[in-house]
């Protein structure tokens, strides 16, 4: 679960808390401005004023008390599985995308070199769809999940292709292309992470 959904919901939770709190209060007070619901429920210590509404509600109120706060334990299980996966999935990007940066600083191709950095940009894009789901698809941008930015650097590289001679002009341009989709994608993973401030 991302940061944003966690928000989300515990916002919700929130205002389900704030929401019942007000219903309470509403049914406490037209029992009381009512009056006719009333009844004098004898017990051991004397006589107490019990009205229907508000019976009603603090009746219900453990399983509306503790639903909402199961989920946001849930919630919170889902968010800290996330970050481990995502602790586990940034290493391997960060090493696959610096492979196809040096690569175009080559004045010479190597055939092997190229097609593992080709093979594990297509293995972190395939990781990131394990982690992210695309809630709306769109046609341009790379949205608000990494694996467009990733697939996006991986058709770059793709299309930079093997040669024994490398061009210095071109791997320029793509190099420009993969730092660009690189660092949109960055700022979209660092977001995620609860990272410490420093001095």
């Amino acid at each position: 679960m991302n940061r944003s959904d966690l928000r989300r919901n515990i916002v919700l939770v929130v205002a389900i808390y704030g929401l019942w709190v007000i219903v309470g209060v509403a049914s406490f007070l037209l029992d009381n401005r009512l009056g006719l619901d009333e009844q004098i429920v004898p017990t051991a210590q004397g006589h107490i004023h019990a009205y229907q509404l508000f019976e009603l509600y603090k009746e219900i109120s453990p399983v509306i008390v503790l639903l909402p706060v199961a989920w946001v334990g849930f919630c919170f299980q889902r968010r800290i599985a996330f970050v481990n996966d995502l602790r586990v999935f940034w290493p391997g990007l960060v090493d696959a995308v610096q492979r196809a940066i040096e690569y175009t600083r080559r004045d010479s191709g190597d055939r092997a070199e190229f097609e593992r950095t080709l093979t594990a940009l297509r293995s972190r894009i395939d990781d990131a769809r394990a982690l992210f789901r695309r809630r709306r698809p769109i046609e341009e941008g790379t949205g608000k999940y990494p694996y467009e930015g990733i697939t996006r650097m991986h058709d770059h590289f793709r299309d930079f292709g093997y040669c024994e001679t490398v061009d210095r002009d071109t791997a320029s341009a793509v190099r420009k292309e993969i730092v660009s989709q690189w660092q949109i994608v960055r700022g979209q993973l660092l977001r995620e992470f609860d990272r410490a401030d420093v001095d």
